[in-house]
């Protein structure tokens, strides 16, 4: 009893640490050891004085523990007394093991070494921190066995509510939990708004395409309304490519474009649970669809307004269709898959056209048994995309092969900055401290994707490729796996080539579109995992089953914490993007009037363009008459020209918790505090003399250039 006590406090120990960690530099206000932590390894007077013993202590700890683990623990005892042994007869396990552990801490690791600032270091060792006692309590968690009799209990219950269920009840109880889950996110959490620059882009698109348009006409103080990848010079449109907000302009058109996600991610798992049916079992299939519910990075995706889980769906369709049709209906195995390729393309090309190259080989390798008709058939879907993309371009850009965004970005920027490719030129900011990008920050980008996928794919503490690794592995492989395999990592080798690895906040997000063949891979390789023969050699005399139990049960239980972790973590307004705008305005009962938005610091960060501005311009209707406009606040001179425009308006300005009637003509804004933007939002970090002579060219062409 004595024994168990100690294992569990260890077990508590670790997830307090991995609690800790978890919150560590989003709930720094909240939590008072968050916010020592946060001191301890940020600011620069303490950096050099206690990171390193912390983390000295942190695996002086771990040593300890697992010393005690091993020398009272009858099953880890087993394990340890007869490491040798197996090592002799299965060498190749155990080495495969340790090499599949060394590739999941790299990821973190890499980064620590490589990366030049103090700061991404720190956040790579709080994510090497949170895998480590993540894991380790899971083991003390087993190792303790605590309420045996209730965990065995609800595993058995839980086992048969979702694998002794019919199809029909299986599917039906796992969207009541996914049903809960992303409503209860996008109603309470993300208040059923965009929560980045992107997703505003994307839903004014869609508001466009709702009302029967391309873009909007030109509006005469296009700089007072400009927004971050908005194109508002002599037409109004997002510069985005046009496939996703066709998708959410069907939810836009019903004035619920926050359904539009969840909605599309409900009929992505049924094809995962389809497609992990067709190529292994039903128990696979299954696990997957429950491994996707369950994981904390698909469920915050699923309500976002952003594009990814549309062109994830596009995809995996796709596929179903050919690996379900191929040997039965020509036009399913072909035309629809080739049509979803190129859809796929409109919403993101990039990742249409490489998860197009597997479905491409595969066809093409079928001409023994099929004709050239079948290729044909295929290629129409990308030729029509492409076709549709080049009418789309002229419309909005006046020539086909010119992109909005590219058209987007030399005007602003001065040259094509957001393009594929390694150049000094690359990159709207530094990236690892220096613009542009090369071979180098190519691995950096691809390990910060991995790392992420590795940890926020599951948030259990438990390595989320490692599932993976171990299917292919100890299983003989089939074609299927090695052309998906292939496509993955075609996949991942590709986005190496764009100068950005995704984002803090959304992670991994260029991955995303591969989540569907992880999550049926992870499923296959867990149940490889629990039924290897080298686990009941190991655990020979013990009751195999309870091991598995507890396995699960320490899944459950520390499934809560990474849980409220990423609510704390989503919760927190994006480059100030939230409702805070909302709120105040409701306070102050603003229903009627323009309202300047405060939106940058221009002395201290120069023009921020992630700003508070952006939901205001969503309130804005598309012929920017409503009663209630949102234009951005420039310099006294521009704002006075601005109202004059709009003279039968009250005049407002707002920035965050002040909100004032202007009575008097001359702007004067010196009743208002300093306003400090967020330190960490972005900024346009190019020549800024060069920007602004460049906007004021394009976007004010009525004015006369000043010095």
């Amino acid at each position: 009893m004595l024994k168990r006590i100690v294992f569990f406090l260890f077990a508590l120990a670790y997830l307090s640490i991995y609690f800790c960690m978890q919150f560590f530099g989003y709930a720094k206000k909240t939590f008072f050891f968050s916010s020592v932590l946060l001191k301890i390894f940020i600011k620069p007077d303490l950096l050099i004085v206690y990171r390193y013993p912390l983390a000295l202590l942190f695996f002086i700890f771990i040593i300890v523990s697992l010393l005690v683990l091993f020398r009272y623990h009858p099953v880890a005892r087993l394990l340890f007394k007869n490491l040798w042994r197996l090592f002799i007869e299965r060498k190749y396990v155990l080495l495969s093991l340790l090499f599949l552990w060394i590739i999941m801490i790299s990821f973190d690791l890499y980064t620590v070494v490589f990366t030049g600032k103090t700061k991404w270091r720190v956040l790579m060792m709080q994510g090497f921190a949170i895998d480590i006692s993540g894991f380790l309590s899971l083991v003390f968690l087993m190792a303790a066995n605590p309420l045996k009799f209730i965990f065995e209990n609800t595993f058995e219950k839980t086992r048969s509510f979702f694998f002794s269920s019919s199809r029909k009840n299986f599917l039906l109880r796992l969207y009541i939990i996914y049903f809960v889950f992303s409503l209860f996110i996008s109603i309470f959490i993300f208040k059923q708004m965009p929560r980045i620059e992107d997703e505003i882009s994307y839903l004014l698109q869609a508001r466009i395409f709702a009302s029967g348009k391309f873009h909007l006409g030109s509006f005469p103080f296009a700089d007072a309304i400009n927004y971050y990848w908005i194109y508002t010079a002599e037409k109004v449109y997002s510069t985005f490519t046009p496939g996703w907000p066709l998708i959410l302009s069907i939810g836009a058109f019903l004035k619920a474009p926050w359904l539009t996600n969840i909605i599309i991610s409900a009929i992505t798992l049924f094809f995962i649970y389809r497609l992990g049916a067709l190529l292994y079992n039903e128990r696979t299939a299954r696990l997957a669809a429950i491994l996707a519910v369950f994981s904390p990075w698909f469920i915050f995706m699923t309500p976002s307004f952003m594009s990814h889980p549309s062109c994830m769906l596009m995809i995996l369709i796709a596929y179903f269709c050919y690996f379900n049709y191929k040997d039965r209906n020509v036009l399913l195995s072909t035309l629809i898959p080739g049509l979803l390729t190129g859809y796929a393309y409109l919403i993101r090309p990039l990742s249409g056209i490489v998860m197009g190259i597997p479905l491409l080989y595969l066809i093409i390798k079928q001409f023994k048994k099929k004709t050239i008709l079948d290729l044909l058939l295929f290629l129409a879907g990308p030729c029509i995309a492409l076709a549709f993309t080049m009418y789309y371009n002229y419309n909005q850009t006046g020539d086909p092969l010119l992109f909005p965004v590219s058209k987007y970005t030399k005007i602003y920027f001065g040259h094509e900055i957001n393009s594929l490719g390694f150049s000094s030129e690359s990159g709207l900011w530094a990236t690892y401290g220096s613009y542009g990008h090369s071979i180098n920050k190519a691995i950096s980008n691809t390990m910060h994707n991995l790392r992420g996928l590795n940890h926020d794919l599951f948030s259990w503490g438990i390595p989320g490729l490692l599932f993976i690794l171990i299917y292919f592995i100890y299983n003989k492989l089939k074609e299927t796996d090695y052309v998906l395999l292939a496509g993955c990592l075609i996949y991942v080798f590709a986005y190496s080539w764009y100068f950005f690895y995704g984002g803090t906040n959304w992670s991994a997000r260029f991955y995303f579109e591969l989540v569907p063949f992880i999550f049926i891979f992870s499923a296959a390789g867990l149940f490889t995992l629990l039924e290897n023969t080298l686990w009941i050699d190991v655990l020979k005399g013990f009751n195999i089953r309870l091991v598995k139990i507890m396995l699960v049960t320490g899944f459950i239980l520390i499934l809560p914490v990474s849980g409220f972790a990423l609510l704390e973590r989503h919760s927190q307004n994006l480059h100030g993007i939230g409702d805070k705008l909302y709120k105040d305005l409701k306070k102050n009962k603003i229903d009627n009037g323009l309202v300047f938005v405060i939106p940058y610091d221009q002395k201290t960060y120069g023009l921020v363009w992630y700003s508070v501005y952006g939901p205001g311009f969503l309130l804005n209707d598309l012929e920017f008459k409503n009663k209630l406009l949102f234009v951005k606040q420039q310099n006294e001179k521009r704002d006075y020209e601005v109202s004059q425009y709009f003279k039968n308006y009250k005049v407002y300005i707002y920035q965050p918790n002040q909100v004032a009637q202007i009575y008097h003509p001359d702007f004067d804004y010196s009743y208002f505090k300093p306003y400090s933007p967020d330190p960490n939002a972005s900024v346009i970090p190019r020549n800024i003399k060069h920007t602004e002579k460049t906007i004021k060219n394009v976007m004010r062409p009525d004015l006369e250039e000043e010095d």
